[in-house]
């Protein structure tokens, strides 16, 4: 489980992938990856302290294992990279302590090995980065942890961003065991992973303070006291099978449930009081149910 455990000690990850076309001398990949490394600690001016240190599986794996990883120390971390020759593909995994331009340096490992393809991930996610200043968490007796305003909170104001990898699965249930009890859904079979944040650790409330907007935003619903314990409604978000492992609730608010109910089995009062705050994809599949769609189509024409 990945979230911000530590928001005094910077740290940003960047892992690229990708296909090269620069054709590399014989015996002379050795020096090449010694030099890249080297290379990329001046483009992103880092002091290096030890290394570079080049190793090869040649002649000791098998074949689509042949290639060259190289490591180089930072005084701000390191980097590593690994070279499958016979593939022409390379991995950069750069780890470092102070912050460096993306975009620059991924034009610059580009450029050096003259890549056609490529993908990257940059971690932690600079959005909540930027979202999370206002918030912390927090131990708690009963739900063991939450997460509690700073200071006080405007409605309206976001204040994390779910960021994870994709699933697809038709029942919430059968979703991969580690993330299936945070897992964000945001169509009918699609949910996304919050563990990339501190939105894994907002708890429930049947009357809550937040929501989430526009698919991926923790957002406050109304103004929120510095102290305050800031909730969701997972119910507002959920319409699956998915059940909470303790088989009951925990928010003790005046008009708690009992239980975590999918959006479904809320009341027709709540379902109009948080119509604003329910998840669109909710209120898609329930105007598809009703044949509320017919009155747009004749809208259209």
């Amino acid at each position: 489980m990945y979230y911000d455990l530590n928001k005094d000690v910077f740290r940003k990850r960047l892992i690229l992938e990708a296909s090269y076309k620069m054709k590399i001398k014989n015996k002379g990949e050795e020096k090449l990856i010694n030099d890249f490394l080297l290379d990329l600690a001046k483009s992103l001016k880092m002091k290096t302290i030890n290394g570079p240190f080049i190793s090869s599986a040649t002649g000791n794996a098998k074949p689509i294992h042949e290639g060259y990883e190289g490591q180089v120390v930072w005084a701000e971390s390191g980097a590593d990279i690994y070279v499958w020759t016979k593939y022409n593909f390379l991995t950069v995994d750069i780890y470092s302590c102070k912050d460096f331009n993306t975009e620059k340096t991924i034009n610059f490992i580009k450029k050096y090995f003259d890549i056609k393809d490529f993908t990257y991930k940059e971690t932690p996610d600079e959005l909540y980065r930027k979202f999370e200043n206002k918030i912390e968490l927090k131990s708690t007796k009963v739900k063991g942890s939450g997460i509690f305003a700073k200071e006080e909170i405007k409605k309206g104001e976001i204040l994390s961003y779910v960021d994870g990898q994709i699933y697809f699965s038709k029942k919430e249930s059968q979703i991969n065991s580690l993330v299936k009890d945070h897992a964000i859904p945001f169509s009918k079979y699609f949910y996304r992973n919050s563990f990339n944040s501190l939105s894994v650790k907002f708890n429930h409330s049947c009357d809550p303070n937040c929501y989430i907007k526009d698919l991926f935003f923790v957002t406050a619903m109304r103004d929120i006291k510095k102290g305050e314990e800031l909730t969701m409604s997972y119910s507002l978000f959920c319409n699956s099978d998915w059940q909470n492992p303790e088989g009951k609730c925990f928010c003790k608010s005046k008009k708690c449930y009992g239980k975590i109910v999918p959006w479904r089995d809320l009341t027709k009062e709540d379902k109009e009081k948080y119509i604003p705050f329910t998840a669109d994809w909710i209120l898609f599949e329930e105007m598809k149910k009703n044949g509320y769609l017919d009155n747009l189509k004749n809208s259209l024409k």
